[in-house]
């Protein structure tokens, strides 16, 4: 069986290892030890998603609306031409319409 890229007997008995007791090499020959193993899972869970609008670990709310395939061609565009993704372009357009304000603004 061939598995993202590393091949795997069909025999092998896949699951939990102790990487302190057990040796288990990269193909580098270098030793995978369990520190090794909880970094990669953090940098992992880390990366899961887009980053957070409201605050580290905070899910952002978000507005699901349908526009026209004329406006959605103008918002790839401008995107693309900023170096943007749409949702920075759209939530832009709403942060000028003065309903939420600029993260780090204080409105009276």
């Amino acid at each position: 069986m061939k598995t993202q890229g590393y091949a795997v007997d069909p025999d092998a008995s896949v699951g939990d290892v102790d990487l302190d007791r057990e040796v288990i090499r990269r193909r580098d020959g270098s030793r995978i030890t369990e520190t090794d193993a909880q970094h990669q899972v953090d940098r992992i869970t880390r990366q899961r998603g887009r980053p957070s609008l409201t605050g580290q670990g905070d899910r952002s709310p978000q507005i699901t609306t349908r526009v026209s395939p004329a406006l959605q061609g103008r918002i790839k565009a401008k995107a693309a031409a900023e170096g943007k993704k749409p949702s920075e372009i759209i939530r832009e357009a709403l942060e000028k319409l003065r309903l939420m304000p600029h993260p780090g603004t204080v409105r009276a």
